[in-house]
């Protein structure tokens, strides 16, 4: 079987392997060096998130260069980038599947130094120019990491986010990041790209605000897809109420919010994870009696524990894998942290 796995006569078990490597970065670059096969299936997986590998050396960025036109390439000398760029043999650009924009910054940032220039207002311009010239590498975009303000101008985002628009509606996952109230025109063009997705499938929001100019409202047309939502550092606000209607949403992750955000929460998720923010025994209860199931914890139990009224209590936990001794011990300590109120334990 060996043999023929060297050789590409069993591709949808060779395929299979590689992508189990997926965040082995070293492992699928020694696959490269196998066999011309194995190349051809490592190198879209290798380079689908080539930015997120923080100590990868930024040098690759020039393989972003290889087919450049001439117009760009005199672009680049204005930029202080006088350098002739070799053919390569794939067209990385086309594998991209993760875009984050602040670790695009990082890495920009570090192969500028290595081409020793000096002035840092360049690293928009190389950032503008990488994005401009591979916009159709878009449509393959399925997570999307965008820091609103941090990198760009305000018509420079905005022309981003059109130009996403215009390209790719299979994003899979959307992280915002807001250090400061975004501009109405970047609101309008964040609407209507996260409308135009047909399967968002986790959301993520941090900044700080009260106001969210409809941004989170617009979730209501991925109420069939959307699974997990993340939320940090938010007040509150009404719009939170259309998660509500999202059918098949399962997790909630909330950070450094504040209580209100909790007691807006009227839906049967799986999972809800609550860090670093207040709560206080009614809204919680009210939340374990709504949800059917949710993630077994430590902090759980010391919750339930701090329920002194608590009158009815279900839960649901896998005990296949513990001991039958050691599930005793457990019982009896549960057992010892339960109101003297409850009437329904099951």
């Amino acid at each position: 079987m060996a043999p023929k796995i060297l050789m590409g006569d069993m591709p949808e078990l060779m395929e299979y392997i590689v992508k189990n490597l997926i965040n082995e970065i070293y492992s699928l670059y020694t696959c490269t060096l196998v066999s011309r096969h194995w190349c051809k299936i490592s190198i879209p997986i290798l380079w689908q998130d080539p930015f997120s590998f923080i100590r990868r050396s930024p040098l690759f960025i020039s393989n972003y260069f290889s087919s450049l036109g001439e117009y760009e390439r005199i672009i680049l000398k204005e930029c202080g980038i006088n350098e002739e760029f070799s053919k390569t043999l794939f067209d990385y650009a086309k594998f991209l599947k993760v875009l984050d924009l602040i670790s695009l910054e990082s890495i920009v940032e570090k192969w500028i130094d290595l081409k020793l220039v000096s002035d840092e207002r360049f690293i928009n311009h190389i950032i503008n120019f990488l994005l401009k010239t591979k916009r159709a590498i878009f449509s393959r975009i399925q997570h999307l990491s965008l820091d609103i303000i941090s990198i760009f101008d305000i018509e420079s985002v905005t022309t981003l986010l059109r130009d996403l628009t215009e390209n790719t509606t299979k994003i899979r996952t959307l992280n915002l990041f807001f250090h400061s109230d975004p501009e109405s025109q970047i609101c309008h063009a964040l609407i209507y790209f996260i409308k135009i997705q047909e399967r968002l499938k986790l959301f993520r929001i941090a900044g700080g605000h009260t106001e969210f100019h409809c941004i989170i409202s617009v979730l209501e047309c991925q109420k069939n897809s959307l699974q997990e939502v993340v939320i940090q550092d938010c007040s509150f606000s009404a719009e939170f109420n259309v998660l509500n209607n999202c059918k098949n949403l399962e997790t909630i992750r909330i950070t450094c919010c504040n209580t209100e955000l909790l007691k807006i929460l009227d839906y049967k998720i799986s999972t809800l994870e609550v860090f670093d923010t207040p709560i206080d025994a009614q809204t919680m209860a009210l939340i374990l009696k709504k949800s059917r199931y949710i993630e077994f914890s430590t902090q759980l139990l010391e919750l339930i524990g701090k329920l002194h009224k608590l009158q009815f209590l279900s839960l649901w936990c896998d005990i296949d894998n513990i001991p039958v001794e050691e599930l005793k011990i457990r019982v009896m300590q549960f057992s010892k942290i339960l109101a003297l109120t409850l009437q329904y334990l099951k």
